[in-house]
């Protein structure tokens, strides 16, 4: 099989869902998963829910925002790093990174925003030493 089969099992899985009721998404689970089962697939079952909340994500504008800081955010200074990166909906994965000095380092998408006291000395650094 190919090797984007979890994609298409995740597009078809979302496909199936999409506008089903409570009792009608059992069914559609339920069907999926024997599917997966008959066709000796079922290991893939990670994989194509990561890819399903993939393209749940992207269908309802929702953004992976993961943000390393030098100590650790407060919910109101993550949603004001999300608010300044134009961000309205996300999910926050935030981790700590005592390298960093200061600041932070934010990835959504493919995007990378260096906003470290790091990151500025070092450029600080390159300008002085030209």
């Amino acid at each position: 099989m190919k090797q984007n089969a979890n994609k298409i099992y995740a597009v078809a899985l979302y496909e199936a869902l999409d506008g089903k009721s409570d009792t009608g998404t059992e069914k559609v689970i339920s069907n999926f998963l024997n599917f997966l089962k008959e066709k000796g697939d079922l290991y893939r079952i990670q994989k194509v829910l990561k890819e399903f909340e993939d393209i749940f994500n992207k269908k309802n504008g929702i953004h992976k925002l993961k943000i390393k800081s030098a100590f650790p955010l407060a919910d109101d200074v993550i949603q004001k790093i999300a608010g300044s990166l134009g961000i309205k909906e996300y999910e926050a994965e935030v981790s700590e990174d005592k390298g960093l000095i200061g600041g932070y380092v934010a990835q959504y998408d493919d995007n990378l925003i260096d906003a470290s006291l790091k990151n500025s000395l070092n450029k600080l650094h390159k300008q002085l030493t030209l």
